[in-house]
């Protein structure tokens, strides 16, 4: 279960910041970004999930 959580969480973020950037990123670069936030995410912590979505979130609108 926390695996397909990963994979799932790390779609989405990839999806995301190439909507953000307009899809001016490859798509490579944003997994790759995506894997890397990811992997040090505990999905066990479902407060951590959230906490760490909702930073993300924030700095794609503050930049």
């Amino acid at each position: 279960m926390v695996n397909s959580d990963k994979v799932f969480f790390c779609n989405q973020l990839a999806d995301y910041l190439l909507q953000e950037s307009n899809y001016k990123l490859e798509n490579d670069v944003a997994h790759s970004i995506a894997k890397s936030i990811s992997v040090s995410i505990d999905f066990t912590n479902q407060y951590e999930v959230h906490r760490v979505s909702a930073s993300v979130l924030l700095i794609f609108y503050l930049v």
